[in-house]
């Protein structure tokens, strides 16, 4: 994970384990070859018999490609809106 980003992830999860079941969040990785890279993941909360957060399953997958095209779409819009 992108030390930048740990803190933000951490209290993100403080926040949502305890009133979400599932919830989907977003970080920049760091690649074994040392690239930066953006990673999505999904949380399933696991609970015990009171409702008590005791674990997480989830999946996570590379966006990066995913979001050098969205961010290519906005400068694209941005540069024909000023035409």
């Amino acid at each position: 994970m992108y030390p930048d980003d740990i803190l933000g992830v951490l209290q993100l999860l403080q926040e949502k384990m305890p009133i979400y079941n599932e919830f989907d969040y977003e970080y920049r990785g760091i690649h074994k070859q040392g690239m930066i890279i953006n990673i999505w993941v999904r949380v399933e909360v696991i609970r015990d018999n009171e409702g008590n957060a005791i674990g997480v399953s989830g999946i996570s997958q590379d966006i990066t490609e995913r979001k050098k095209l969205e961010e290519e779409i906005r400068s694209i819009n941005s540069s024909l809106e000023h035409q």
